[in-house]
């Protein structure tokens, strides 16, 4: 459970990173993803660690997705 708020807070960064247009840990990203099991992250994220800029918006996108299913899941296991 703390590697993935961990991997969140990684992705929250990565967002506000990529949107201030400064050089992401991309290939990070898209590694941790892949082992969490966030394969859309992995994969949009891994494109763009290519160099694909293009998939900018798709790996916002889908990092966004990701942060959202952490904070439901985080919710749903930890009921007030």
């Amino acid at each position: 459970v703390q590697i993935v708020a961990h991997f969140r807070n990684e992705l929250v960064e990565a967002i506000v990173e990529l949107d201030a247009s400064s050089t992401v840990s991309a290939h990070r990203i898209a590694g941790i993803a892949g082992t969490l099991g966030f394969d859309a992250v992995s994969a949009s994220w891994l494109k763009l660690s290519n160099g694909q800029t293009e998939a900018a918006g798709q790996a916002r996108r889908d990092a966004r997705i990701a942060i959202a299913q952490i904070d439901r899941d985080t919710l749903l296991s930890n009921p007030i």
